[in-house]
């Protein structure tokens, strides 16, 4: 039997709460070259974003499996796989709709395909077919609808997808560059990597990874650098919101580096959307730089958001937002052992 689903009940007013939350701290993607801005908002960030696509954006893990032949796996591996089911927790979809995902994909999607893939999106089909009384493509299996039927045109296309992964028998969600991205909220530590795109509150915030210039000088010296001097400094720059265009510097340090409202935080920013401790940051030898949501032991009350510009594997009980859309991950494993398929 699947848990309680009890530990994201909200009272009323702390979902609008959360609703704004989602509305404000959100981009727009407007086409499928991953072009974007941030809607009601001044700043224009297509440059920005399309960097981040462009340098950190990886191709899904496909193997070289003849199409026909994975289907076969998939149909064999079906009812040994986990079983995927997301809820709605608020948004554009009834409140607790309940969406089964299976190896094979969504029950009863759309497209009527069993590849493996389940395609999320606000238009049924790509396009009208230029053929008269033809009907476009069925591109999606799910569909959010916007009730902005501009937006809603301007979005045609897939938004994100969730695909199972045959050799790590698991399932992975990926942000497709089109609508109002796909974002995970962070309840476990993340290891920060250069071009992680985050957002917190009306804010968004770019990380980069930065080499040390002492570094580069003894390097052009041909001196080799100490171990201590291989760690990155930290960048981070903040688009949108009050502090729009300020960027931090940190260099390596036994410090926690805190976010949010407070005076006393190091990336301290008037934003009421922010907790009074968004989130903090730690550097460890091993590891580098390390995000952690809330301080102390408390999380934030809106939640820290990573983009999930490249693919992201899905578990129990996490949350996350597409589309203006909240759900929650339920995962159910099976008893009986997975064959696990390779390309050999």
């Amino acid at each position: 039997l699947l848990p309680p689903i009890s530990t994201l009940d909200r009272s009323s007013a702390a979902s609008d709460v959360y609703k704004r939350q989602m509305r404000i701290g959100e981009f727009e993607f407007t086409d499928s070259n991953q072009v974007l801005s941030i809607t009601n908002k001044e700043t224009n960030n297509e440059a920005l974003v399309k960097h981040i696509r462009s340098t950190t954006s990886k191709p899904s893990v496909v193997l070289a499996v003849d199409p026909k032949t994975k289907l076969q796996q998939l149909e064999k591996v079906v009812h040994f796989a986990p079983l995927l089911r997301l809820k709605v927790i608020s948004g554009n979809l009834p409140i607790g709709t309940i969406y089964t995902i299976t190896a094979q994909g969504i029950e009863n999607g759309l497209r009527g395909a069993k590849d493996g893939f389940t395609y999320f999106g606000c238009k049924k089909r790509k396009c009208k077919s230029s053929i008269r009384h033809r009907k476009g493509e069925i591109i999606n299996d799910v569909i959010i609808k916007n009730p902005d039927k501009e937006i809603s045109q301007r979005h045609r296309g897939k938004h994100f997808q969730i695909q199972y992964v045959l050799d790590s028998n698991c399932y992975k969600i990926r942000d497709l560059g089109i609508g109002f991205g796909a974002y995970a909220k962070l309840e476990n530590p993340l290891i920060l990597q250069d071009n992680h795109l985050l957002s917190m509150g009306e804010s968004f915030f770019i990380v980069n990874l930065l080499p040390d210039t002492d570094i580069e000088k003894r390097i052009s010296k041909a001196e080799l650098p100490k171990k201590d001097d291989l760690h990155t400094k930290l960048r981070i720059k903040v688009f949108a919101g009050p502090a729009n265009g300020e960027l931090f510097y940190f260099s390596p340090c036994k410090q926690t580096i805190k976010l949010g409202r407070q005076n006393s935080c190091e990336i301290q920013i008037e934003d009421t959307l922010l907790s009074k401790y968004q989130a903090h940051i730690v550097f460890s030898d091993e590891k580098g730089w390390i995000l952690i949501d809330g301080f102390n032991g408390k999380p934030s009350t809106n939640g820290t958001w990573l983009y999930l510009n490249n693919d992201y594997t899905l578990y129990h009980n996490m949350t996350f937002k597409a589309n203006q859309t909240l759900f929650q991950v339920l995962l159910q494993q099976h008893q009986q052992p997975c064959l696990l398929y390779t390309s050999d």
